[in-house]
């Protein structure tokens, strides 16, 4: 290694760029900024560099007379100065690049303060609420079962890992993880005993893909696949994964 990789990275230098923002237009994009909590001069430090160099850039260059009418209409309006700090390399290119296409660089700066106070206040919106203009039903599922659920999938799990003994998945979970994670899943087998629910968690594990291929491998064993799995007596209405789609998916066979 160079020693070039270890000297820490140097801060871009920055500069101030002062324009003049016609005052509605500034104001209501600084309502918006704040409303997002971002830092505004970070965030024109990354959005201006980003539309000078790919947007901007492609637009045709005005003329000398066109570029003259585009500044007097720009003398009626109300503005106030705004100073923004930018790295350097960012400043100079906006600046080369309004200079090219005989853009008036306040105007390119106040129409990108117009154009990004729509998308800021959608973020807004998201961030208030996350569930805005979200089409599908958001629910907190799977945080509630009810017994005669829980009852089934105990009964799904038993059966599905009859082939397999318990110490086999312990084992294959020791193989690929270790004995501290195959002693703190006997502990955990331990307390899960006491409800019954040790099946459903050894279904589980059978059913990571490393478990299964250290099972099929070391212990010769058939492992169950899905279809087999559901050939199981009442597995047609019990599946190992997405339960609560299972009523939808039989009303479509």
């Amino acid at each position: 290694m160079s020693s070039d990789a270890l000297k820490p990275t140097s801060k871009p230098s920055k500069t101030q760029i002062t324009v003049r923002i016609e005052k509605d237009i500034f104001d209501s994009f600084s309502r918006s900024i704040k409303d997002v909590r971002l830092r505004r001069d970070a965030y024109l430090n990354n959005q201006l560099d980003v539309e000078a160099q790919e947007y901007l850039a492609e637009l045709p260059a005005n003329s000398e007379r066109a570029a003259r009418f585009l500044r007097f209409q720009r003398e009626t309006l109300k503005t106030v100065k705004v100073t923004i700090a930018l790295d350097r390399e960012v400043a100079d290119t906006v600046s080369t690049i309004c200079r090219e296409k005989k853009i008036n660089r306040d105007a390119f700066v106040e129409q990108f303060f117009d154009r990004a106070r729509h998308p800021l206040n959608l973020a807004r919106c998201f961030i208030e609420n996350p569930r805005y203009d979200v089409e599908e039903e958001w629910i907190y599922d799977d945080l509630t079962i009810t017994d005669e659920f829980l009852a089934d999938e105990i009964e799904f799990a038993t059966e599905s890992i009859a082939g397999v003994s318990r110490d086999d998945i312990l084992d294959a979970i020791g193989a690929i993880a270790g004995t501290e994670q195959r002693d703190r899943a006997v502990n955990l087998l331990q307390e899960m005993e006491a409800d019954n629910l040790a099946s459903t968690q050894l279904y589980r594990w059978m059913n990571y893909s490393d478990v299964r291929a250290w099972l099929v491998e070391n212990r010769d064993l058939k492992v169950p696949t899905l279809n087999d799995l559901l050939d199981l007596p009442g597995a047609n209405t019990k599946q190992p994964e997405n339960h609560h789609e299972s009523n939808d998916q039989e009303d479509n066979q």
